[in-house]
């Protein structure tokens, strides 16, 4: 087995044992550049403030690509602009045009709540609403065939995944 497949099948291993954590990057570093100094210490004060472990997923949707958080399921996730920033920061954080976290609504289906990659609190979008129907259906929460309400950014509006997986907004 060529040694860059085999540097790929511990890198899947290495993040899928950790569930993406921090950690991960110093290990990452280590397994390809071997030197002494990549250790957790070299990671940004910013990520080690607090314990930042938690579980994800990411979607895309024409172009843009997500970090999205289940908050069905998640703890809720004080983070501060900056370290939400630091997680889409490609290169040195999870990489990603935003952070999309679904949670549980009163009123709708689930509250779609979006960070921008500079860690502010975004306006609705649409890309980042498709991903987050397609995520709610993955996670058993939605319905194919259903037009269902959800929140954004202060509004209500309607969305579904039809039965060949696509997803429609209004």
């Amino acid at each position: 087995m060529p040694s860059t497949i085999k540097q790929v099948a511990k890198l899947v291993v290495i993040v899928m044992a950790r569930l993406i954590t921090f950690r991960f990057v110093a290990d990452i570093m280590r397994l390809f550049f071997k030197s002494s100094w990549c250790t957790s210490n070299f990671l940004p004060t910013l990520l080690k403030t607090e314990n930042m472990a938690f579980s994800f997923v990411k979607y895309h949707g024409a172009g843009n690509d997500f970090i999205m958080i289940n908050g069905f399921d998640s703890p809720v996730l004080n983070w501060s602009p900056a370290q939400r920033a630091a997680l889409c920061r490609r290169h040195y954080g999870i990489g990603a045009d935003g952070i999309i976290i679904i949670r549980p609504s009163d009123n709708a289906a689930f509250e779609m709540v979006y960070y921008n990659a500079d860690g502010e609190v975004g306006s609705l979008c649409g890309n980042g609403s498709r991903c987050a129907l397609a995520f709610a259906h993955d996670m058993g929460i939605i319905d194919k065939e259903k037009w269902v309400s959800y929140l954004a950014f202060g509004g209500d509006y309607l969305g579904r995944v039809n039965g060949q997986g696509d997803v429609s907004i209004e």
